[in-house]
């Protein structure tokens, strides 16, 4: 068993060396703590300078605040560890605090803020914010009772602000963002909400609108159930991204930090000019909600996204070419032949592909103005949508020339629309030449071994099968019964080799010996798992892989990371074990080191012996794989 030393000073060289790789990403965010105050009140405005290495600051540049009074200030900072998307990284966050108060009631705006970090300047978002007169009561006490919500309780946040429809009132204006538009939440104080974003809101038919569904919430959320899809009538989809586990990034929206995670992304084509409705997804959550300690009770609250309208535009008619496809998009039109010389009554393919951003699979056959002698026999069709927003469609064309000599393949022209200049285009593929030859001879190919020695070969009649019979005197033993008798032998001699090898040079012994250590590790996980000692389980597992791929590769250490000792291996132990060992891994890791908040459900005990029985399966698979490699 790993002693709690030993455990702490592996964490501790782990946390070091990973910190090593992070990245020196930067992010600049002006952040309050309220964005609704009564008039007079005072509030804090934070500028939130965020990087993974230190990096030279200047004090943030004061815009023109002739709507607010400055009363304090005052600078801090802090260092963290996350561990996001299977990788640990190290933030360090300069903060520049500013307490503030407005001088009039109303709808205020507060100016962006100009910071410089190493020579280059960062701009703040503006804040929106509402003060109340001092007059409105009604106002007045809605302020009050969210100041309530605010206050740290061991017991959470009152539970009662769970109306199944409340959220359908939530998100009401939409706003531009620089990829496109989304509905913006009017009460932050919700335990979460769903938001839907689009890249337009006003296309043609056919072409492609890009639609996700994301999770926003200041919360810790351990469970998630979709009640409901979007139905999406009026649209062709295709699914882009179905996430089946949340990875939460960092927002700030108006001021207000969440936690915002991928729900669902999807392709929406139009199928016809109007209004079409991208309905609602909906999902119930369960939150835990409490202070900042971790003190709280689980909550579960259904939830629904704001529906929206797309504004679907018919095509235009003025200059619609005549051969226009369907086709939506920007596309490149080829076409080519298998092979170019082709026997008279042969059938011959010819492919048509059609590759580009947009939605291929709405596109037709176009017309092909073939010569006469040149017949249309069959077509398929074959098309995939990629999740980049590209897509192509082959279509395969199966012609017979029906005449010798040289047959030509017209140029295929085609009309196509780009949504983007609002116009017609045409592609047009190159002209293809086929020369036909005579038909071949099928009574000389069945009489010769080979077609193109048909002429100058001579053919003998098939002679009958010359057959050996062999009469054994009655006193020796018949033939089988030798073979039988030596090859028995010779496998006794064989297996007896073998074994003297085994002995002497230990031929397969260090399979046996790496298995044993391997099983009394995975016994020591068992124990752990009794007592439901979840952390030290997920360290017992994460210790165990990098052993059995430290023995195979004979590679370790504290600088070799799994991907290296994986290229190191074995190709068949890679392609065998290798992807399932690596997804192992990545889970056990996560539940051995990393936060609460990002375990979550996984320290389920149910959870934990559903993962551990496969990862105790494909272990012992790969000790047997790679060894065997190794020795052999």
């Amino acid at each position: 068993m790993i002693s709690l030393n030993k455990l702490k000073i592996f964490l501790t060289v782990m946390f070091t060396l990973i910190s090593s790789f992070m990245f020196a990403g930067i992010s600049v965010e002006a952040i309050v703590d309220r964005t609704e105050m009564l008039e007079g009140d005072t509030f804090t405005l934070t500028i939130e300078v965020a990087s993974s290495e230190t990096k030279g600051v200047n004090e943030p540049r004061l815009p023109n605040m002739a709507e607010f009074d400055l009363l304090q200030t005052w600078r801090s900072s802090e260092t963290s560890s996350v561990y996001t998307n299977g990788k640990f990284q190290v933030n360090i966050k300069q903060k520049f605090n500013y307490t503030l108060s407005p001088k009039k009631k109303g709808k205020l705006t507060l100016p962006a803020f100009s910071v410089v970090v190493d020579s280059k300047a960062y701009n703040t978002k503006p804040i929106r914010l509402k003060v109340i007169a001092s007059n409105d009561k009604s106002g007045q006490n809605r302020v009050a009772k969210k100041a309530q919500k605010k206050q740290p309780s061991p017991f959470g946040f009152d539970p009662f602000d769970n109306e199944e429809d409340i959220f359908s009132q939530l998100l009401k204006q939409r706003s531009r963002l620089n990829k496109g538009f989304r509905t913006e939440p009017v009460n932050p104080e919700h335990a979460f909400f769903i938001q839907l974003e689009v890249d337009k809101t006003s296309a043609y038919i056919g072409e492609q609108v890009t639609a996700s569904w994301y999770l926003y919430t200041k919360n810790h959320i351990s469970e998630i159930d979709t009640i409901k899809h979007p139905s999406l009538k009026g649209f062709w989809k295709e699914d882009i991204e179905m996430v089946t586990r949340l990875n939460f990034t960092n927002e700030t929206i108006n001021g207000v930090r969440y936690k915002k995670a991928l729900l669902q992304s999807a392709a929406l084509f139009p199928i016809n000019a109007g209004k079409p409705l991208i309905d609602t997804y909906k999902a119930k959550c369960t939150v835990l909600i409490g202070n900042k300690f971790g003190f709280g009770k689980s909550y579960s609250f259904t939830k629904a996204s704001e529906e929206m309208k797309i504004q679907v535009l018919a095509l235009p008619t003025l200059n619609q070419p005549q051969n226009y496809s369907g086709a939506v998009g920007l596309f490149r039109l080829s076409a080519k032949v298998e092979k170019p010389n082709v026997p008279v009554n042969q059938p011959i393919s010819l492919k048509i592909r059609f590759e580009g951003r947009g939605n291929a699979k709405l596109i037709d056959l176009p017309k092909l103005d073939l010569p006469a002698n040149l017949e249309f026999y069959d077509s398929q069709k074959e098309s995939k949508f990629n999740k980049n927003g590209t897509s192509y469609t082959v279509f395969e064309v199966l012609l017979i020339p029906r005449s010798e000599g040289e047959v030509k393949i017209p140029s295929i022209s085609v009309g196509l629309f780009d949504p983007v200049k609002k116009s017609y285009y045409s592609e047009s593929t190159q002209e293809i030449v086929l020369n036909v030859t005579p038909e071949v001879d099928s009574g000389k190919l069945e009489s010769s071994p080979l077609a193109g020695d048909a002429e100058n070969k001579s053919v003998n009649p098939k002679e009958p099968d010359l057959v050996l019979t062999w009469n054994e005197p009655w006193f020796q033993i018949p033939t089988k019964i030798k073979a039988l008798t030596w090859g028995g032998a010779y496998s006794i001699l064989i297996l007896f080799f073998i074994w003297r090898m085994k002995v002497e040079f230990g031929w397969g012994q260090q399979s046996q010996d790496l298995l044993d250590k391997t099983q009394k590790r995975l016994s020591l996980v068992r124990e752990l798992l009794k007592k439901d000692q979840w952390r030290e389980v997920g360290v017992e597992v994460t210790n165990t892989i990098y052993f059995v791929m430290g023995e195979i590769t004979h590679v370790g250490g504290s600088d070799e990371t799994f991907e290296k000792m994986l290229k190191k291996s074995p190709p068949s132990f890679r392609m065998g074990v290798g992807e399932e060992l690596k997804t192992s891994l990545k889970h056990f890791e996560t539940l051995g080191f990393a936060p609460d908040e990002v375990v979550g459900g996984m320290k389920d005990e149910k959870e934990i012996k559903k993962e551990f029985a496969k990862a105790e399966k494909i272990i012992v698979k790969a000790v047997k794989t790679g060894m065997h490699k190794v020795e052999s």
